[in-house]
């Protein structure tokens, strides 16, 4: 009987210890994937940035290209009227 209660203690024991092992796994695993989707989050919010920048640059252009082109029409209406 004594036996078998100390066999019984370590096969619980053991087992214990494997669950504790596990779970270390699972923890290591869940921070990994949360250090990945902070990662991937960096990084769309970058592209987002880097997109906005490069719209905003695209707009100016476009609208200093339209604002000249209307300068240069009033001169040579400006021209022709002379």
């Amino acid at each position: 009987m004594i036996l078998w209660m100390k066999t019984e203690e370590m096969a619980v024991g053991e087992l214990l210890e494997r669950l504790r092992t596990v779970t270390r796994s699972i923890d290591i695993a869940i921070s990994g994937s949360y250090a990945f989707v902070r990662k991937c989050e960096e990084n769309v919010l970058r592209q987002e940035d880097e997109s906005s920048n490069r719209l905003r640059v695209e707009t100016n252009t476009d609208h200093s290209r339209q604002q000249r082109g209307r300068e240069s029409e009033e001169k040579r209406d400006s021209g022709k009227q002379s």
